[in-house]
């Protein structure tokens, strides 16, 4: 039985404990229309089986072939599975490199802070003074 004091992953179920890493993922389904309506010989003919496609589902799942949202909280092992397998059913995309940790993706200047006219005092315990 899962701890209803902290969160979990909906994929896998894992605990994610106060402070811990989880990722809140969004994902809209919304039906799409280019303004184009095909020409038909019957139109009359379309709507009607237009009607009787929809009386043979559910209200929801009529609704849902218009708008669907699904949102997940997920931890990172499953985070990086669906980005995978979204990214897999695209072509020619492989998943992002793993970021090369201690190299910058870009280097940021600082000013350099003004030269100091007064004296630096010596860090306790060290031997080196001005």
């Amino acid at each position: 039985m899962p701890d209803e004091d902290h969160l979990h992953c909906q994929c896998c179920g894992a605990t994610i404990l106060p402070g811990g890493a989880f990722y809140h993922c969004k994902t809209e389904f919304i039906s799409g229309f280019d303004g184009v309506l095909p020409d038909s010989p019957d139109p009359e003919a379309d709507i009607e089986a237009a009607l009787q496609q929809l009386k043979a589902i559910s209200a929801q799942e009529a609704m849902d072939e218009i708008y669907e949202n699904i949102e997940l909280v997920l931890c990172p092992a499953c985070r990086t599975k669906l980005q995978k397998a979204i990214l897999a059913m695209l072509p020619d995309q492989a998943p992002p490199k793993a970021p090369q940790w201690g190299k910058a993706r870009k280097t940021v200047q600082f000013p350099k802070a003004p030269k100091s006219k007064g004296k630096i005092l010596p860090f306790p315990g060290s031997s080196d003074s001005e």
